[in-house]
């Protein structure tokens, strides 16, 4: 999840690719997981370009 957040600041790579990338199940799964790890989704950590840990 860390490396995917490092990803959606630094690039534009789509989040399907990242879920590709994570090895998850799906997007539903992936989503799931980040949220819970950086307390929002990957769509809103991307348009407020900001990551917690």
């Amino acid at each position: 999840m860390r490396h995917a957040a490092r990803l959606l600041r630094s690039t534009g790579l789509p989040v399907a690719r990242m879920v590709e990338a994570s090895g998850c199940t799906g997007p539903f799964h992936f989503s799931s997981a980040f949220r819970r790890r950086h307390g929002v989704p990957p769509r809103a950590c991307r348009a407020a370009g900001r990551v917690t840990s």
